[in-house]
């Protein structure tokens, strides 16, 4: 009969240890991952731009609207002139999730509402893909024109002919996954190898490197 000589029952609880320790390690390395993305889709919003495109400027009109928003109603005035950041209940509503483990979700929830009520996930998916034709109502006609008597509007808006608001692409989620992805791989080991080891989660820079 062969009988097993040395250290072999430590061996195997060792063994079974580091493949707990192993699935543990995994999941933060996913999850900081995941941490480091929301940072970066953050970031976007301040840099207006990512993968070294910038979003299209805010229009003439948005601006005035800014500015004159207690005429119309809606609030304080803004003299800012950055895109998408009036409330910032957009780049807010940009968080994460763990769905089970090594599995995080990173993006805008269908349940996430701005502080006036509205989906943001519908905010999100009009800017994130853009070239969005608004068709112009008789309504919307009379509301610009009760803008400008207001004094919220410098003039008659839109013009005759004109029937369609065109929404520009700002991508904050698809293009900061692009970035990110070029070094996901290597981050997402190192990572784990430092998680099993006992080093803890290694530090990125906001860039992503």
């Amino acid at each position: 009969m062969l009988k097993l000589t040395g250290q072999w029952q430590e061996a195997i609880k060792t063994t079974a240890t580091m493949a707990r320790n192993a699935k543990v390690a995994s999941d933060r390395a996913v999850r900081d991952e995941a941490l480091l993305l929301v940072r970066m889709i953050h970031e976007v919003f301040v840099k207006q731009g990512a993968a070294g495109k910038k979003w299209a400027p805010i229009s003439f009109m948005t601006r005035e609207l800014r500015k004159n928003a207690s005429k119309a109603g809606k609030g304080s005035n803004f003299k800012g002139t950055k895109a998408l950041i009036r409330s910032g209940s957009l780049r807010r509503s940009v968080t994460w999730e763990r769905i089970e483990r090594g599995k995080y979700f990173v993006g805008v929830h269908r349940k996430a509402k701005g502080s006036d009520g509205k989906s943001m996930v519908n905010v999100a998916a009009v800017h994130e893909t853009g070239t969005t034709l608004i068709p112009i109502t008789e309504k919307m006609r009379r509301y610009f024109m009760f803008l400008f008597i207001k004094g919220a509007i410098p003039f008659m808006w839109p013009p005759k002919g004109k029937t369609f608001i065109v929404i520009r692409q700002r991508s904050f989620l698809a293009s900061s996954w692009k970035e990110s992805s070029k070094k996901t791989k290597e981050r997402t080991y190192a990572r784990w190898v430092n998680y099993m080891t006992g080093a803890g989660k290694i530090k990125t820079t906001k860039g992503g490197k």
